[in-house]
């Protein structure tokens, strides 16, 4: 019968143990993540920003450090707050808010080994388009006659921000770059940056439609997977199933695309 206790108890223990270990592992919520990084980052804390980043983030984080270095002003910690947060399976998506300069910033972040990490590049990080100069003037970008543009100006855009992504984020034609390229005004309030026009995919309500298309809606400001679950052509709406949390959400046609 002692034996039995003894074994019992240390049974107990050890699933005690790896109960701890198993939380231990889970790690932080996204949006303690996304707070733990914006934080960091304000206040030039380059090392933190990094101990909760992918190796690819690291990188593009040691980009910005190089380019911080020649602007030797006191930086101050941002007070940041939850706005938002989207989860589609390994990645996430976490609004941000600081109070002390009234923007808002996205977060994006992935699942790594279970572990959520802040999976960003250099243009994301800075929350700037990467052909936008610092103290160029936004409106003089580019033409605004696009009377032999494919695109007009104005028109509601999914476009892939990052040459050699296949990632879309919604924006509108800002101007036209040149040739088969365009300014991207992006919803999330970064600089308009050059995209060639094979990296844009036009929004419309014309939208062919129907139940169980795959798709992406667009949710805060980005794109998210989804299922048409209806469509409403009178109201130029459909309703769908977001893939992540499996709940329904009735949007405009033109907030949703198919990828080439």
């Amino acid at each position: 019968m002692k034996n039995l206790s003894y074994t019992i108890a240390l049974t107990l223990v050890v699933l005690a143990a790896a109960a701890c270990k198993g939380k231990k592992q889970s790690g932080k919520s996204p949006e303690e993540v996304a707070i733990t990084f914006a934080k960091a980052m304000s206040r030039g804390d380059y090392e933190t920003a990094k101990s909760v980043s992918t190796e690819e983030t690291k990188k593009a984080i040691d980009q910005v450090k190089q380019m911080a270095m020649t602007n030797q002003n006191a930086k101050k910690e941002g007070d940041f707050e939850v706005k938002s947060k989207n989860v589609e399976g390994d990645n996430a998506t976490v609004k941000l808010f600081n109070k002390l300069d009234n923007k808002e910033s996205d977060v994006y972040l992935k699942k790594v080994n279970g572990k959520w990490l802040v999976s960003m590049d250099k243009q994301q990080i800075t929350n700037k388009g990467g052909d936008v100069k610092k103290d160029e003037n936004i409106e003089d970008l580019g033409s605004k006659d696009d009377s032999k543009a494919k695109y007009k100006i104005g028109t509601k855009v999914a476009a892939i921000w990052i040459s050699g992504s296949d990632r879309y984020y919604p924006g509108t034609i800002h101007s036209i770059a040149g040739d088969k390229e365009y300014y991207v005004k992006w919803r999330d309030g970064s600089k308009p940056s050059k995209v060639p026009e094979d990296r844009i995919v036009p929004m419309t309500k014309d939208l062919k439609l129907k139940p169980g298309d795959k798709v992406q809606a667009v949710w805060g400001s980005s794109f998210w997977d989804a299922e048409v679950k209806k469509v409403i052509p009178a109201e130029k709406k459909a309703v769908i199933i977001w893939t992540s949390d499996k709940k329904e959400a009735t949007v405009d046609i033109d907030e949703i695309f198919k990828k080439p």
